[in-house]
């Protein structure tokens, strides 16, 4: 008896270690009845909401963001470089547009084309274009909307919508032509949201505009002949138009959207010609013809002078 009891303690562990397995075995078989009893029958009814789809099944992933890259080569071809003359037309002034209706019609500052009495637009693909007149202008804000003829057909021009809620350290995208270095492409982040009565006293005196534009600041770079041009946001809203520089560093403003949402609904019918009503013309067109005039008898006589060959022709001149 003792020598059956030790062999039955030797086999001992091997019967355990057969039923835990067989244990394990049912646990899994009632574990994959239950699942089968929950999916979807023959029929094809659906899986319950907070099932997982099964693995491998084509979920559609979604789509990406556009780059910034690819926002640019999209949108600025509605970026005009704005060239703006006087009564002798010299070129007096340059700024940026935002094209914003393939009927013509472009956005930038006042302060861009004040002063001029005729002006020109250069588009990306380097066609000029004259400009026909001004359709609507804002003193107040520092915006105009001038109007050229002929834009290209492929042409998509920038969406006027209400501003997308915009925080402190989005990233922003400015598009101008900076001192002359055209179509540039800046980037920065929204440094604060302004009114121009919360402005330093120095800056509120010196833009003389309605307290309550609303400014965005920002650390892209802008400079001379930027006023006028788009700030946008990475996906491409334009959110602002770009106008003035504060001294120091990064710290470009653009006023809001907003304001020139509001000046487009209010556009005449009909370009009226420059020069802006109460801008301080530069040359009237009465002295812009007689100084021509002057200038060329002026040449004459430089000409026929050094032409004399004796005396007598030089009195001639000269009386």
């Amino acid at each position: 008896i003792a020598v059956c009891w030790r062999d039955a303690m030797r086999l001992l562990p091997n019967v355990i270690s057969v039923l835990c397995a067989f244990t394990v075995l049912l646990i899994a078989a009632a574990i994959g009845c239950h699942a089968q009893s929950d999916g979807p029958s023959v029929e094809g009814n659906p899986p319950t909401v907070d099932q997982a789809p099964p693995i491998g099944l084509d979920v559609k992933a979604p789509s990406s963001p556009i780059s910034v890259g690819d926002m640019v080569d999209r949108l600025d071809d509605a970026v005009a470089f704005i060239t703006v003359s006087d009564a002798l037309g010299n070129d007096i002034a340059v700024g940026t547009g935002c094209i914003i209706d393939r009927a013509g019609l472009i956005a930038t500052n006042r302060h861009v084309i004040a002063g001029g009495v005729s002006a020109h637009v250069q588009l990306r693909d380097e066609s000029r274009l004259p400009v026909t007149g001004y359709v609507a202008v804002d003193e107040s804000h520092d915006l105009a909307i001038i109007k050229v003829d002929g834009l290209p057909d492929s042409i998509e021009p920038f969406a006027l919508r209400p501003p997308p809620p915009l925080r402190p350290g989005d990233a922003l995208i400015a598009i101008g032509h900076p001192n002359e270095f055209r179509f540039t492409v800046s980037d920065g982040i929204l440094s604060a949201i302004r009114q121009t009565d919360e402005l330093p006293d120095l800056y509120q005196q010196g833009l003389h505009l309605n307290p309550q534009t609303r400014w965005l600041q920002t650390t892209a770079a802008i400079s001379n002949g930027s006023s006028g041009g788009p700030l946008l946001t990475v996906s491409g809203e334009l959110v602002g138009i770009n106008t003035w520089v504060a001294e120091g560093r990064n710290l470009g403003f653009a006023i809001s959207v907003e304001h020139l949402t509001q000046l487009r609904n209010s556009i005449s019918p009909q370009p009226r010609p420059l020069p802006l009503p109460d801008a301080a013309v530069v040359v009237g067109a009465r002295v812009a013809s007689l100084s021509r005039d002057y200038d060329k008898e002026l040449q004459e006589f430089a000409f026929r002078f050094q032409s004399a060959e004796d005396r007598d022709t030089l009195v001639k001149i000269l009386r």
